[in-house]
């Protein structure tokens, strides 16, 4: 079983920072995993919320604001004594290709559908290192398509929104390696179905 810190060490740190994400693989883990969303002039960053009100002083929708906007807001308390920023996705992956660890990219482009979103994120992974220590996530499979033609080397996860049987007959196409759900829902059902099909469970949600 691998250890991957969700948002990096969020129960100290504002969450999604470098600081976090530091202080997780200090803390032990062997991986992270983050959240990517866009901004208006096209730059992944590494944020949770399609929202920036719940984390930081700044208002209205991350998809509202570019990239320099977003990185001159400050976190809420308690996280204000911090001098953090929010990453963008380059800036991150520069940071991760220099160590060991494994990242889960989690693309959040299932509430709200980006525009070229699979192409801006296939660009910034053109100029990135140590693709190999990359898995791509995400609920659309027709992001999954996209991603595996042009990056065929990058590891692959889908976060299932439904369980219909046409939904696994596409994942052979796609050569999947993992399905990333909430630990919930994963089931004796759902094991016995990855296990058939080689895929493996990375389980969300399991606490401290």
């Amino acid at each position: 079983m691998k250890i991957y810190s969700y948002r990096g060490d969020h129960e100290h740190l504002p969450e999604n920072t470098m600081i976090a994400f530091r202080q997780a693989l200090l803390n032990g883990a062997e991986g992270i995993a983050l959240d990517v969303l866009m901004t208006r002039d096209r730059q992944p960053i590494v944020f949770r919320d399609e929202s920036l009100g719940r984390a930081t002083d700044a208002i209205g929708l991350v998809r509202h604001h570019d990239l320099n906007e977003i990185q001159a807001a400050e976190f809420n308390e308690p996280y204000t004594k911090f001098n953090e920023h929010i990453p963008s996705l380059a800036e991150y992956l520069e940071w991760a290709a220099l160590l060991p660890h494994k990242t889960i990219l989690m693309m959040n482009n299932d509430n709200f559908l980006y525009s070229n979103f699979e192409e801006d994120i296939m660009a910034c992974l053109a100029e990135a290192e140590g693709r190999e220590r990359l898995i791509l996530a995400t609920s659309r499979l027709s992001s999954l398509r996209l991603l595996h033609t042009r990056y065929p080397d990058i590891a692959l996860a889908w976060m299932p929104e439904s369980w219909l049987p046409e939904d696994w007959d596409r994942l052979k196409d796609l050569e999947v390696d993992h399905v990333l759900v909430p630990l919930t829902q994963t089931t004796r059902e759902l094991v016995e179905n990855c296990a058939a099909r080689g895929v493996k469970i990375m389980a969300q949600g399991v606490s401290t």
